[in-house]
């Protein structure tokens, strides 16, 4: 049939694909409307169209501003070019918009709010947003186009541009195509599931999280064909990084790695299994690699990063007051602008700082801190931790917190290279390099050993171990207490060791048959290479016990000082000491004060080099064996005696019972036999009285003759 309409607002009714319509109206006031049971395209001059029935037809419109309304039936509805209203009906329809004025409506009237039913589809060659019960959205051409869809189960589909996909709520599918896509989600709960399947092969795939409160966006294994991951509100192809929000991306899921940015507010940033290039951008971060060799940076702010060995870690920020912190399940070594360190698991691990001051703290299992450079402060947490340490300013704790008082666990170490007092909880020290270095204990049962110079160690309470290696060392023991069993076992070869007993108040250092290595031991309260032996607290030594010989040394109090088995020099020093060399050919020196003198078995040595007076200076030799043992005179005190040391004269020598002066000019050492009472004669026989300078003998006194004195400068 042929329809022809004019003036008016005519209806067509047509039934048969060949029916023609010839409408000659142009007035714009004029509604003209096509009624069709066929698949129709609009005429010129004619602006609406309606299908009837329930076929799935097409409708179609022309250059007007048309409004097409489908059936029940699968219509597809293309308005054509102008401004179209289109409304599908019931069925799966299609429809097919190309420009942003044309409005789709899946309800009966513009205002209903009853879905007309099916599934169904705009097809766009503009940016699309998708209206109230339209599902799908494709969008066709090559331009740059977005697609936003609604709060159903959409699917959007990009073309071959660089196109905008926004699904909104639901669980979406939003496959951008070729081109470089931005998948933008602005909530956290609009990206419930897998909704990402980008197909395209170009283009660097993007996911834009742009929501404006706090949340976390997570990323599934379904979510695939993405190589970038971006919190931002900008919609255009650079993201606009710069907000504040407290947003967080979790791609852990994901099957490809990615380059993941945060804004400038806190976020946390978890990458994938793969080689992520994870950015926190300005704000206090958390970036967690996720497995992969990642690369992190954290720029501007407090951040944390979580890495794994393969990861590298790029902080940017100088500032001194931005504290940047590894969390690690690695040996990892602190890179530059990085502060904190923390060992993660309870693998054996390795945690070293670099020049700044760093804080590292250990896992549960045995690790290895080593602050480097810087005031660095370590906390080792359980297993049997080792600390290296190298600045007098650095902090070791083997507990929690450095306020805790609950140890941590584990038998742990310091390895110094500057001297070092053990922290509660920490049980062994080790000296390194060569310098002359302290080593000090605490109340455990602790292990000291130096180094190849002149150590200073000193265990404290407990029962220590301690080896100060090569050089001359000292073992400083400030209570008699602190020394209750063998503890020292010096295994140097070079230099003079020695034990110094700087007590405070009255007791007895014992030393052991396990306490070697040792060759002096001395009372005095010096801590350099030489003692202020100037004390007078009355401080005994009973070495008795020592497999070697000794030099021992007493300060100005009244001492016992009791030597080895072998030949010990003894000194008393000043007050009224009493010396017991024990076995061995032993050197008993008195010094100043009213000494007494017991050299026990061996050929042993009596030394005079005190001035004497009339009560003071004056030696007890308990046990001298004629024959056997010597006095010595100092020749620098007893100068009568001449000036080359040697041997006593016989002419200067004279004895017998009740003897207590010279009997001739030359006479100068005197011994009455009968009390045993030594004396100095100056000037033999003449006006000078002899004084008394030792007593030879307590209840017996030997018979003395001059081969048993010998003369020393």
């Amino acid at each position: 049939d042929t329809l022809t309409g004019g003036s008016g607002g005519d209806t067509y009714v047509v039934d048969h694909a060949a029916d023609t319509i010839i409408e000659t109206s142009t007035l714009a006031s004029e509604i003209d409307t096509v009624v069709s049971s066929v698949n129709w395209t609009l005429a010129a001059n004619l602006e609406n169209l309606s299908l009837l029935g329930s076929a799935d037809l097409v409708a179609g419109g022309n250059s007007l501003n048309n409004l097409l309304t489908g059936n029940s039936g699968a219509n597809r509805l293309d308005g054509g070019a102008g401004a179209d209203t289109m409304f599908g009906g019931a069925g799966n329809d299609t429809y097919v918009v190309d420009s942003a004025a044309d409005v789709v409506y899946e309800t009966a009237s513009a205002s209903s709010r009853v879905d007309a039913g099916g599934t169904d589809t705009v097809e766009s060659s503009v940016s699309w947003t998708l209206g109230n019960f339209v599902e799908n959205l494709l969008l066709g051409g090559s331009g740059n186009l977005g697609a936003t869809g609604n709060a159903l189960a959409n699917t959007l589909r990009g073309n071959a541009g660089n196109n905008l996909l926004d699904g909104k709520a639901g669980i979406d599918v939003l496959d951008g195509g070729e081109g470089s896509d931005i998948y933008l989600i602005g909530l956290a709960s609009d990206h419930p599931a897998a909704e990402i399947a980008d197909g395209g092969t170009s283009g660097i795939d993007e996911v834009r999280f742009a929501a404006t409160v706090a949340s976390t966006l997570t990323l599934f294994a379904g979510d695939v064909g993405i190589e970038r991951v971006v919190i931002g509100s900008g919609l255009g192809e650079v993201a606009n990084s710069s907000g504040t929000g407290a947003l967080n991306i979790d791609a852990a899921l994901v099957g490809n790695a990615l380059s993941i940015v945060g804004n400038a507010g806190a976020n946390v940033l978890t990458g994938t299994a793969y080689a992520d290039h994870i950015d926190g951008g300005a704000g206090a971060d958390r970036l967690i690699g996720a497995g992969g060799s990642d690369t992190l940076i954290g720029g501007a702010g407090n951040d944390v990063y979580v890495t794994d060995a393969s990861d590298s870690v790029i902080e940017t920020s100088t500032l001194a007051s931005e504290i940047d912190t590894i969390e690690t399940s690695s040996s990892w070594t602190l890179g530059a602008n990085l502060e904190n360190l923390r060992l993660l698991g309870s693998a054996n691990l390795a945690g070293t700082g670099n020049a700044l001051n760093n804080v590292l703290t250990g896992n549960g299992g045995a690790n290895l801190l080593d602050g480097g450079l810087g005031a660095d402060t370590m906390f080792g947490g359980a297993g049997d931790d080792i600390y290296v340490v190298d600045n007098l300013a650095d902090k070791v704790f083997e507990t929690a917190t450095a306020s805790s008082p609950v140890d941590s666990g584990g038998s742990d170490t310091v390895r110094s290279s500057v001297s070092w007092t053990l922290g509660n909880f920490v049980e062994n020290l080790v000296l390194e390099g060569s310098g002359n270095l302290g080593a000090t204990g605490n109340a455990l049962a602790n292990t000291l050993r130096g180094n190849a110079g002149n150590n200073l160690l000193d265990g404290k309470a407990g029962i220590d171990v301690l080896d100060g290696g090569e050089g001359s060392d000292l073992y400083l023991i400030a209570a008699a207490s602190d020394h209750p069993a063998a503890e020292i076992a010096d295994s140097g070869t070079s230099g003079i060791d020695e034990v110094r007993f700087a007590a405070t108040a009255a007791s007895t250092l014992t030393l052991f048959a396990g306490d070697s290595g040792i060759e002096r031991v001395v009372i005095g309260s010096g801590l350099g290479e030489v003692a202020a032996s100037s004390g007078t607290v009355a401080l005994n030594v009973d070495a008795a016990l020592v497999g070697n010989s000794l030099s021992i040394v007493g300060n100005a109090g009244a001492n016992v000082l009791t030597g080895t088995t072998n030949a010990d020099t003894i000194s008393g020093s000043g007050g009224a000491d009493r010396l017991i060399g024990g076995g061995g050919n032993d050197r008993l020196i008195g010094g100043t004060g009213n000494d007494s003198l017991t050299g026990g078995a061996g050929a042993d040595r009596f030394v005079l080099d005190q001035a004497p007076s009339a009560t003071a200076n004056r030696d007890l030799l308990t046990d001298f064996m004629p024959n056997s043992d010597t006095i010595e005179l100092s020749l620098a005190v007893f100068r009568a005696l001449g000036t080359i040391p040697g041997s006593l004269g016989a002419n200067q020598f004279w004895s017998g019972a009740g003897v207590t002066r010279a009997h001739d000019a030359d006479d100068r050492i005197i011994y009455n036999t009968t009390t045993g009472d030594l004396y100095y004669d100056a000037d033999g026989s003449g006006s000078a009285a002899a004084v008394a300078i030792a007593l030879v003998g307590v209840d017996a006194h030997p018979q003395l003759g001059h081969a048993d004195f010998a003369l020393i400068a």
